[in-house]
């Protein structure tokens, strides 16, 4: 079925699977089943609300939350009654939240709860276009609205014919929502969606991920990125999957056992953690379950990779893979809950060593390319045609080009309206129907796109000379003993590295070492620096001598996307970071 508007999607998909358990909700005592009438129920009745509040067609509502029931809620409410929503991130500095609001004039804005509203509340007079503030809580106080006050406006007006004629009248061309990019380079950017923008991608992953009638997806990505939106909610109700919500980004692991998924949609800075988390516990298991586990994981890479090649397991390697599985692998899936068979990566690549080891767990690992201006799914390597090394293949109804200079460029119908206020920049990145990405790269013989750097990414070199830094901080990133690093030398002599290591597994990996209750005291322990001196010379051993990195820093604490030094997507705000650690930069080209 052609669907015209994602409203009319939504209410297709609760009339045709009518599941009792269309959602799983926290509580204090577990997880709370709704079905899918009582969901559109409940978005019927706030979008009628809405409407009692005088929100009207084409008008900016603001969703400042972490991924709830509610969030989704609001998020179809507003899209049927025509209005347009904002997407806020929770834990980014106000400031940039503040530009957000500013720019949109938003007319409303539904908040997780009063502590999040709170710098909306003190200093009203600063948004004289925001008429209503809704809290999701049930408990909201200070003469405020909740979205449950809303949905009883809503239920006592005579409003519903006029609540169908909306939605039915929402054309694919129409704005659905306004999202913002995470911004490395400056000031986010307003990416304006259309419904049909994010129905062609819908549409287009289709057949490339296997969703099932009875998988229940964990959603715990705040969705404000667009990835957790489009992938995570939207294609789960359009295939019917139980989306259950997570307590908190924090607690995956808790999540992961309580719910029991079977599939997960995340970033790969969660899927690492996983992994780092596995390898604790291996490390400190007694000698025979240590090498148990090691033996199985080797069996189990090799076991996947052939699966990889079209060859079917044969001969004693079927029968050590078999008592791998029962011996180590399906107790090693039991602290992901015991059910998981699917993972979606989106926001990045996996390092190879977390990406053989989740095959051989017996996982299918399905990860691509995309842009927010693409809503945002560009390509996904199929996971039965899996090719290392490249993000896959177009998904349906996009086509890829490559530019002279190297940059990729997409044509389809999910590629953006343009950006919010921007004539100026929507006309360098939209050109003819074109999207320029920014990002260099080049498809080979079998239509697979290999992504090389991104342009506005590139250092120049005192000498002159272009180095690309994310394939530096790409390889750096496949041992596990790094969780983050940024790589410097605009305008300087040569190339230089902050690195994060991962401190919690540094004593794992480095049995000798003794390390100080302070990380602060690790960073400049001789056998740490050694340690870290040989990952950098193995990342750096196929790279020209001139591109290599010749001096580094350990961080003792992470970046983070509260100190402004990543984005909500977590890439690294290189300008922010070089500025905060800036005495650290320049001893090193002292």
């Amino acid at each position: 079925m052609q669907f015209q508007s994602i409203p009319e999607m939504f209410f297709d998909a609760c009339r045709r699977f009518d599941r009792k358990n269309a959602v799983l909700v926290p509580t204090e005592t577990g997880r709370r089943p709704f079905s899918h009438r009582f969901f559109s129920q409940r978005v019927q009745h706030f979008a009628r609300g809405l409407l009692v509040l005088g929100i009207g067609v084409g008008e900016r509502v603001a969703i400042w939350s972490r991924s709830r029931f509610e969030w989704q809620i609001a998020e179809l409410a507003i899209a049927a009654i025509g209005a347009v929503s904002v997407p806020l991130y929770v834990g980014v500095p106000f400031e940039d939240t503040n530009y957000i609001l500013q720019q949109t004039e938003v007319v409303a804005a539904v908040v997780a709860d009063a502590a999040t509203a709170k710098p909306l509340l003190e200093d009203r007079a600063q948004f004289p276009w925001l008429k209503e503030l809704i809290l999701m809580d049930e408990q909201a106080g200070d003469g405020l609205r909740t979205m449950l006050d809303v949905e009883q406006l809503g239920c006592r007006e005579d409003n519903e014919l006029l609540l169908t004629s909306l939605w039915q009248g929402r054309l694919p061309r129409d704005l659905l929502t306004i999202v913002y990019s995470g911004g490395t380079q400056g000031r986010p950017k307003g990416i304006q969606l259309s419904h049909g923008n994010v129905l062609a991608n819908l549409g287009g992953c289709r057949g490339f991920i296997d969703l099932r009638s009875d998988d229940v997806c964990l959603s715990h990505l705040q969705p404000a990125n667009i990835f957790e939106r489009v992938v995570g909610l939207l294609l789960m109700l359009h295939h019917g999957v139980c989306i259950a919500y997570a307590d908190g980004e924090s607690a995956i692991a808790v999540s992961l056992q309580q719910v029991r998924p079977t599939l997960l949609v995340s970033m790969p800075v969660v899927y690492q953690k996983l992994y780092l988390e596995m390898t604790r516990a291996t490390a400190q298991a007694g000698f025979l379950k240590r090498n148990a586990t090691r033996w199985a994981l080797d069996i189990g890479k090799r076991a996947a990779a052939q699966v990889a090649r079209g060859e079917a397991l044969g001969g004693w390697l079927a029968r050590k893979h078999s008592l791998a599985q029962r011996m180590v692998f399906e107790p090693l899936c039991e602290r992901l809950g015991g059910r998981l068979r699917l993972l979606v990566c989106g926001g990045g690549s996996l390092t190879h060593e977390v990406s053989d080891t989740l095959a051989a767990l017996g996982l299918t690992l399905v990860d691509g390319y995309g842009l927010s201006e693409a809503s945002p799914v560009l390509t996904i390597n199929p996971p039965a045609n899996r090719r290392l090394g490249t993000v896959g293949v177009p998904i349906d109804g996009v086509t890829l080009r490559i530019a002279d200079d190297g940059e990729i460029q997409a044509h389809g119908d999910n590629i953006m309206l343009g950006y919010f206020k921007d004539e100026a920049e929507t006309a360098r990145v939209l050109r003819d129907g074109w999207l320029r990405t920014g990002d260099i790269g080049h498809i080979d013989d079998q239509g697979y796109l290999h992504l090389t750097d991104s342009k506005s990414e590139l250092l120049t070199l005192a000498s002159g000379r272009c180095v690309p830094p994310l394939p530096l901080e790409a390889a750096l990133r496949q041992s596990p003993l790094i969780e983050q690093v940024a790589v410097f030398g605009q305008d300087r002599p040569f190339i230089s590295a902050l690195i994060v290591p991962a401190w919690s597994v540094l004593d794992v990996w480095v049995p000798e070492l003794k390390r100080a209750p302070d990380p602060l005291e690790d960073v400049a322990n001789a056998l740490v620096l050694k340690v870290f001196e040989g990952i950098v010379e193995e990342g750096c051993r196929h790279v020209v001598h001139t591109e290599r990195i010749q001096a580094f820093r350990l961080l003792a604490k992470p970046l983070s996307v509260r100190a402004g030094e990543l984005t909500p997507s977590l890439k690294v705000k290189r300008a922010v970071v070089a500025e905060h650690y800036r005495d650290l930069i320049e001893q090193m080209y002292a």
